[in-house]
């Protein structure tokens, strides 16, 4: 009666697709106009979602539809890299031959699809491929590789605390150890889904963990068990049909083995009511049996006989040897109860007769078996000889050898060693040659540290005589000459004169104090580069001539000395250039300090021109930026293109 078990899953797709298209059933034309509508959709990530949609809804109505839809999916999925939708749609290809009985196609698009997930490392859909890859070793009675499988799940399921999941896991470890015929082991698993199922809070799932537990409890002898879960799954299963049908075979096969007849015509009859509606073919043989049994039982035989009847039409659908052999146990059973011996004998000898067949095709099954492991053990010794004869014929050659590789030995050893003396050699020596050019770039560095320094002083100077000796003269000068103005008698040419030379002495000091200015800014060493620099655009765009404009960001502390004076140095000398060179509208002066360095770009929109192709002769203000940049251990970079300015960028440690 529960030989529908182990179909479980290739009817629960079935019933799905019924039920999707209950009421719009499609005939094979508008499937496949359907189909032309998907892959003609623009958006490929959308198409590719809803062709696999399709294929699952009609991969058992049109399995050749469903695979063209994978097909297409697939190819979808790889041109727009989307691997989420690639793996579906191997999964799905995978399933799709599993439950067409091509188990090596199915493996195949299986691992496929395991591959890409873990390539991915989407741990959820590994976890999922594994079950259906543990279905696959189920069904070829593969058990220790099945229970493999839903093991490496359970362990993830385990660790994301997935509930629903995981006791679908125990359910498909409970069915596995029922097929082995271990049903203290299968009720183990059937409770441990049941926990599970109460932890997710889905009552489909804990429906269906109810209905997996019933049958290992009636295999285990614990009847009441059975009978007690298969009720408590009924009110869950409303929306899962075929499980449901179950739950009311066995309630009503317990009545039924109990003498409890009024029991067991009301859950017959529902389950034959029920198993009618949805087209459930595969349990209509034990639905009807029941009822005719519960019918016979209490002395019913007239009634009974139609669904006897109905039990054999629904047997010889089937055309399996199992369905037979129950429908002509149960009549034995039925015309025994009657004392009818002619024809209990006769269905009694239909029995035995199609479980003789069922032990011969065990047999046979078992003796291809064999003999499928007999020819791989063949093979794999086959290919043990042929190793063997290969190792043997790789020390013959070794030994006819071993003499050459001998006198070779001595002459690549003495090569070896000629190339490890010469290259020593050579390393010695670019070392020596490195620590030559940095000797030589040390002094450069010395002696150009000794200009710059020296140069600075020399400005510092005579900015300071300027200052302090010019400039107080001339200061004294005017002084005295505004005091004579006042006493002296001077006529009007004489007094706009004097005058005159007032003005032109107030120019000289004023010029005086620009030279001594450029020469060492007293901004520059009281307020720091921020305050020298913009001292120094604000002078320039007195001029009216030419917009400079500074911009400065993050930096909030003064550098040291050398610093600020090369620094400002450098972005004059670049300032200058440009003023002579570039014919610029515009020149912008940027500081800004990125983390622990400081970087300064003077950027002009002037004619630009060919850094590779400028002049020695002409490069010597290009030269003097690249010293001082060197000096303070930084970086100088000048970028231009004719018609496009030019941008000098200096960057140096702080």
């Amino acid at each position: 009666m529960l030989r529908t078990q182990f179909k479980r899953t290739f009817i629960l797709w079935t019933a799905l697709s019924l039920l999707l298209g209950a009421g719009k059933a499609q005939n094979q034309t508008q499937n496949e106009h359907t189909l032309r509508q998907l892959q003609g959709l623009a958006d490929d990530t959308l198409k590719a979602k809803k062709l696999i949609d399709f294929g699952n809804v009609s991969d058992l109505t049109d399995s050749a539809l469903a695979l063209k839809a994978y097909r297409n999916a697939l190819a979808t999925s790889r041109k727009i890299r989307n691997s989420k939708y690639e793996i579906f749609s191997l999964r799905s290809m995978g399933v799709l031959y599993h439950f067409q009985g091509q188990l090596d196609k199915g493996q195949y698009y299986y691992e496929k699809a395991l591959a890409l997930a873990k390539s991915v490392k989407d741990e959820f859909l590994i976890a999922k491929i594994r079950i259906d890859v543990g279905h696959l070793f189920s069904a070829r009675e593969d058990y220790r590789m099945a229970l493999k499988c839903y093991l490496e799940s359970e362990d993830y399921f385990r660790r994301t605390q997935n509930h629903s999941r995981l006791a679908l896991v125990y359910q498909s470890i409970s069915r596995l150890f029922d097929r082995q015929m271990l049903p203290d082991k299968a009720v183990e698993y059937a409770e441990k889904a049941i926990a599970e199922a109460k932890q997710s809070r889905n009552t489909e799932i804990l429906g269906k963990a109810y209905m997996q537990a019933s049958g290992p409890y009636s295999r285990a002898g614990n009847e009441e068990k059975m009978l007690e879960y298969a009720l408590k799954s009924i009110p869950l299963l409303q929306k899962s049909p075929l499980d449901l049908e179950e739950a009311y075979l066995l309630a009503a096969f317990y009545y039924v083995e109990n003498k409890m007849y009024p029991e067991a015509i009301i859950y017959a009859e529902k389950a034959y009511q029920y198993g009618k509606a949805i087209n459930f073919t595969n349990a209509m043989p034990d639905a009807c049996v029941l009822k005719a049994r519960s019918l016979w039982e209490k002395g019913n035989f007239a009634q009974a006989r139609p669904f006897l009847r109905e039990a054999l039409a629904y047997a010889k659908q089937d055309g399996g040897l199992l369905a037979m052999k129950q429908y002509h146990n149960t009549m034995f059973r039925f015309f025994n109860d009657q004392k009818n011996c002619d024809s209990a004998f006769f269905h009694y000898d239909e029995d035995r007769a199609l479980e003789d067949s069922m032990k011969r095709e065990t047999v046979r099954a078992g003796t291809m078996e064999l003999e499928k492991k007999y020819e791989t053990e063949k093979k794999q010794l086959q290919i043990k000889q042929l190793e063997k004869e290969k190792q043997i014929q790789i020390l013959k050659i070794g030994k006819r050898n071993t003499w050459l590789t001998a006198s070779l030995g001595g002459l690549v050893l003495a090569i070896l060693l000629g190339f490890f003396i010469y290259r020593n050699s050579r390393q010695k020596q670019e070392i020596q040659a490195r620590q030559i050019e940095d000797l030589k770039k040390e002094k450069q560095l010395e002696a150009l540290s000794g200009i710059i320094k020296g140069e600075e002083n020399e400005r510092n100077r005579m900015a300071q005589d300027l200052h302090d000796g010019l400039g107080s003269l001339l200061s004294g000068v005017k002084l005295s000459l505004t005091s004579m103005k006042g006493g002296a008698i001077m006529s009007e040419n004489q007094t706009e004169l004097f005058g005159h030379s007032l003005e032109q002495l107030d120019g000289a000091i004023q010029e005086m104090r620009r030279v001594a200015h450029n020469l060492m800014p007293s901004v520059l060493v009281e307020n720091g580069l921020v305050s020298a620099l913009e001292n120094f655009t604000q002078s320039l765009n007195e001029s009216g001539q030419i917009k400079v404009y500074f911009e400065h960001f993050n930096v909030n502390e003064r550098l040291n000395r050398e610093q600020e004076i090369v620094a400002y140095r450098m972005s004059q000398e670049a300032v200058n250039n440009a003023l002579k060179h570039a014919d610029a509208k515009r020149i912008i002066i940027q500081l800004r300090k990125v983390e622990n360095q400081i970087q300064i770009e003077v950027e002009d929109d002037g004619k630009g021109f060919e850094p590779s192709k400028i002049s020695t002769a002409k490069a010597g203000g290009i030269q003097n930026l690249q010293h001082r940049a060197e000096y303070i251990k930084g970086t100088f970079e000048i970028r231009s293109e004719i018609g496009k300015g030019t941008t000098v960028a200096v960057g140096f440690p702080v």
